[in-house]
């Protein structure tokens, strides 16, 4: 993809701290969670959305087919806060992030704590979700790779057990990332 269209290979990766003026970084300038290991790199996965409906007829044309809003240069701006946070036409699809185990890469088991979230972050915990350190298979949800569009967020459970858990997973709103954004005077 190009900076105008926001389509990129994939939308999961790295908190790359030192561009972002955060620490600890490890040595590639790349952010670490409490536990400090360069398998403990801060996770992320956003939104691979795009908004093409005009419904309501109020909302602005999104710019140009198959734009994602959130990782293209102004998306936001052009499509409007409102039309990219109503449900039609809306950023499709959202992470949702689920209490247990999900049906699937792409669906919650019941209800998700959030099924709305433009961006979500990650800490693979003390056992770093490794298969050598016996991670559970929840965990496998959160080790971000490619288009991943669900993740797992739970009371932790300790080694040893079935589907051991000790990743913490957190993720933002639309309209958090709007304040944000209109704070650093890039929106309206």
């Amino acid at each position: 993809g190009t900076p105008a269209n926001g389509l990129c290979m994939s939308y999961t990766g790295f908190v790359p701290a030192a561009t972002l003026g955060v620490s600890p970084v490890d040595a590639q300038g790349f952010a670490l969670d409490g536990w400090g290991l360069s398998q403990n790199r801060i996770r992320y996965a956003v939104n691979p959305g795009t908004v093409t409906a005009t419904n309501p007829t109020s909302c602005p044309t999104a710019p140009g087919a198959n734009v994602n809003i959130l990782t293209a240069t102004d998306g936001i701006k052009t499509i409007t806060m409102g039309c990219a946070s109503v449900t039609t036409p809306g950023l499709q699809p959202m992470l949702s992030v689920c209490g247990n185990t999900p049906a699937s890469t792409t669906a919650c088991t019941g209800t998700p704590l959030t099924s709305s979230a433009p961006f979500v972050l990650i800490s693979l915990g003390k056992n770093a979700g490794t298969a050598a350190s016996g991670a559970g298979a929840d965990e496998a949800y959160n080790i971000a790779t490619g288009t991943r569009f669900v993740f797992v967020s739970r009371i932790p459970t300790t080694q040893g057990v079935v589907n051991e858990f000790d990743d913490i997973v957190t993720w933002g709103s639309l309209n958090t990332l709007f304040a944000r954004m209109v704070q650093a005077g890039k929106l309206p």
